[in-house]
C-alpha cells in the first residue's frame, strides 16, 4: 500500500514485490484479485514477447533471409488451416489471382464434380533458355580448317572436299577504350607581315581548359547515379583501362558538370508534381558534418514521381522539406488547371496530414494498400494466424488489378470493376477489423496492423472512386529503392550542396529510365550542346529528357542534335 492508500502494481521484473504482493493478497482472501494482477501481468509480458519477436524475425530476415513479401496460397491455406477457419474463394479471385508479391495459386475444383479438363502446359517464357545470337555488337570471324591429316576418308582414302560450316559462338568482353581526339588547328601567316597570324578555331570543350570530353563526363554521371559506382571506384578501373586520372581530379569534374546542368531540375520536379496523381514519398541520406557529434548527420530525400518525370529532392530539414514540395505542388496544379482541390498519392506518415493542415492546403492524400498489407504480412509471419484474413482480401483486391492491367480496359471499366468487385471485399476486411479490434492488444503487432488501417481507412478505399488512383505507392516505392542501393554503396554525400548534385543526378537517369532512353546518350548529347554554346534558359526549355527523346524520335535515322537549340 502507498500513503493514500491505493494497491501499487509492482514491475513484472521485481519478482520479490510481486510475490509479496500476491501473498498478502491471499492473507487478505482476495484470490479474484491475485489472479487477475497476475494474469494481467502474463499478458503484458506475452505482448511483449510477442513484438519483440516480430523485431527480431524482422531483423533477421534483413540480415539473412530475403526481402520478398511473397505468400503463396499454400502458405495462406496453412495458415488459415492453424487458425481453424475456413475461407472460400471469393468471387472477385481468380485461381491465379496474386498482388504483385503474391504467387499463383491452383485452380480449386467443387467436390463431387467431375475433374475438369487438365490445364494446358505452363508457356515457355520468352526469354526461357539460350537467345539467339546479339545483333548490336560487333563482331570477328575466325575460321578455323580441318587438319591436313584429317582429310583423307577412312572408308576410301580419297581427299573429303569442303562443303559448309558448323558455327559455335559465345559474347566475350573486350575492356573499353578511352580515344584521345587529337585536333591539329592550322595556323596562317602572311610571308610579308610576318606579325599577322590566323589560327584556326579548336573545339569547344565542356569544362574549359579540361580534359574530359562529353561522353566522359556522361559516363561519370551514369555510373554514379544509375550503377551505384563511387567515383574512388572508377577511378580505379579508368586505370585498368589505361587512362590514370586522380580522383580529386574526378571530384572536380563531377562538380562542374553538375552545376552545368542545375538548370534541369526545376523542369523535372515541376513536371512531377504539375501530374493528376504525383506519388511523393522519402528516405533518409546521411552527410557528413564535422560539427556533429557522431561526424554525420540524417538528410532526407523526398521523391516525387508523376507525369514523364521523376525527381529527387534533398533537404537537410524532413518536414520542411515536405512543406515545400506540397506547397508547390498545389502551385504547379493550380497553374495547370482550376483546381482547388489536390491529390497526392502517398505513405500513410503523419506528416503529410500535418503538414497540410498547418499550411491550409486542401490535398486529398490516397494512402498505399501496400503499406497497410505489410502490417498484417508481419504480423503474420510473427505467429498470428488471424492475420491470414486480411492477406487473403487482399490476394484478391490486387487479383482484380492485375486483370484489369492485362486485359488492357479503359479507366471507366476498371472504376467499375472497383466499384463491383473491391468495394465488397473491402467491406469484408472492415466487418472483421470492427469485429477482432477489440480483442487485440494495441501494442501487438497485429493491434499496429489494425490501427494502422482503421486511423487511414478512407485514404485506403479512396481509390475504388476512381479508376486511374493506383492502388498503392509502387511506383515512388521502386524509384526510392534506387537511391537505398547507392547509399548502402557510396555510404554518405560530402555535404548539403553535394546531396543536392547528386540527386540531380538520380533525377536525371531515373526519367531517362522512365522514358525508355539511354541516360548516357542523352547526358552526352547535352554536354555537346553546352560545350557549343547552350544557355540556361535554352537547356531548361529545350532538352529536358523528354524532349530530346521526342527529337530522336522525329529524327530516328538523323544523327544525334548537338548542336544549339533555336
Amino acid at each position: 500500500m502507498n500513503p493514500s492508500g491505493v494497491q501499487v502494481r509492482p514491475d513484472a521484473s521485481d519478482l520479490k514485490a510481486l510475490r509479496a504482493l500476491c501473498v498478502s493478497m491471499i492473507r487478505d482472501e482476495r484470490m479474484d484479485d491475485a489472479l487477475d494482477l497476475v494474469i494481467g501481468l502474463l499478458g503484458e509480458l506475452r505482448n511483449q514477447n510477442d513484438t519483440l519477436q516480430v523485431r527480431l524475425k524482422s531483423a533477421l530476415r534483413r540480415l539473412y533471409g530475403r526481402r520478398s513479401e511473397k505468400l503463396s496460397a499454400e502458405q495462406l491455406e496453412l495458415f488459415e488451416r492453424v487458425l481453424g477457419e475456413s475461407l472460400a474463394p471469393t468471387a472477385t479471385e481468380t485461381p491465379a489471382a496474386t498482388d504483385p508479391s503474391d504467387a499463383p495459386a491452383d485452380d480449386p475444383t467443387t467436390p463431387g464434380e467431375p475433374a475438369a479438363t487438365p490445364p494446358p502446359a505452363k508457356p515457355t517464357r520468352p526469354n526461357a533458355g539460350r537467345s539467339g545470337m546479339p545483333e548490336g555488337l560487333p563482331r570477328t570471324i575466325t575460321r578455323k580448317s580441318v587438319d591436313p591429316a584429317r582429310r583423307d576418308c577412312a572408308q576410301c582414302g580419297g581427299i573429303m572436299t569442303s562443303f559448309g560450316v558448323e558455327t559455335s559462338w559465345q559474347v566475350e568482353f573486350v575492356p573499353g577504350r578511352f580515344v584521345v581526339e587529337v585536333t591539329e588547328c592550322e595556323k596562317v601567316a602572311c610571308p610579308r607581315c610576318r606579325d599577322t597570324v590566323v589560327t584556326a578555331p579548336a573545339p569547344a570543350k565542356v569544362i574549359p581548359g579540361g580534359q574530359p570530353g562529353p561522353g566522359v563526363l556522361a559516363r561519370m554521371i551514369v555510373d554514379k547515379a544509375e550503377d551505384h559506382l563511387p567515383l574512388e571506384r572508377q577511378q580505379r578501373r579508368m586505370a585498368r583501362e589505361g587512362w590514370t586520372v586522380p580522383t580529386t581530379t574526378l571530384e572536380g569534374w563531377w562538380t562542374s558538370a553538375l552545376d552545368l546542368l542545375q538548370g534541369l531540375h526545376a523542369p523535372l520536379l515541376e513536371e512531377a508534381l504539375s501530374a493528376a496523381l504525383p506519388q511523393i514519398d522519402a528516405t533518409g541520406l546521411p552527410v557528413l558534418d564535422r560539427d556533429h557529434p557522431r561526424g554525420l548527420r540524417r538528410g532526407h530525400v523526398w521523391t516525387a514521381v508523376g507525369g514523364r518525370a521523376v525527381a529527387f529532392v534533398y533537404t537537410a530539414d524532413k518536414t520542411a522539406g515536405l512543406t515545400e514540395l506540397l506547397v508547390q505542388r498545389c502551385e504547379a496544379q493550380t497553374c495547370a488547371s482550376s483546381e482547388r482541390v489536390f491529390v497526392v498519392v502517398c505513405d500513410g506518415e503523419a506528416s503529410f496530414p500535418n503538414v497540410s493542415a498547418k499550411e491550409g492546403l486542401r490535398i486529398v492524400l490516397v494512402n498505399c494498400n501496400m503499406h497497410a498489407r505489410r502490417y498484417f504480412e508481419r504480423a503474420l509471419q510473427g505467429g498470428d494466424v488471424r492475420a491470414a484474413l486480411p492477406m487473403r482480401i487482399y490476394k484478391s483486391l490486387y487479383a482484380v488489378e492485375r486483370r484489369a492491367t492485362e486485359e488492357g480496359v479503359p479507366l471507366g471499366e476498371r472504376t467499375r470493376r472497383r466499384q463491383v468487385e473491391s468495394v465488397p471485399l473491402l467491406e469484408e476486411l472492415r466487418q472483421w477489423v470492427l469485429q477482432i479490434a477489440p480483442t487485440v492488444p494495441p501494442s501487438s503487432p497485429l493491434g499496429k496492423a489494425l490501427r494502422y488501417v482503421q486511423t487511414r481507412w478512407l485514404s485506403l478505399t479512396v481509390f475504388t472512386i476512381d479508376g486511374s488512383i493506383p492502388l498503392d505507392t509502387g511506383e515512388v516505392e521502386r524509384q526510392i529503392r534506387r537511391v537505398a542501393m547507392g547509399r548502402a554503396t557510396w555510404v554518405f554525400s560530402g555535404s548539403d550542396a553535394g546531396a543536392t548534385r547528386m540527386m540531380l543526378a538520380a533525377s536525371l537517369c531515373a526519367t531517362c529510365r522512365k522514358l525508355g532512353i539511354d541516360p548516357w546518350r542523352y547526358l552526352r548529347a547535352v554536354f555537346t550542346a553546352i560545350a557549343n554554346g547552350l544557355t540556361a534558359r535554352q537547356l531548361a526549355d529545350h532538352w529536358t529528357p523528354w524532349a530530346w527523346a521526342q527529337k530522336q524520335a522525329q529524327q530516328p535515322n538523323a544523327q544525334e542534335t548537338l548542336a544549339v537549340a533555336s
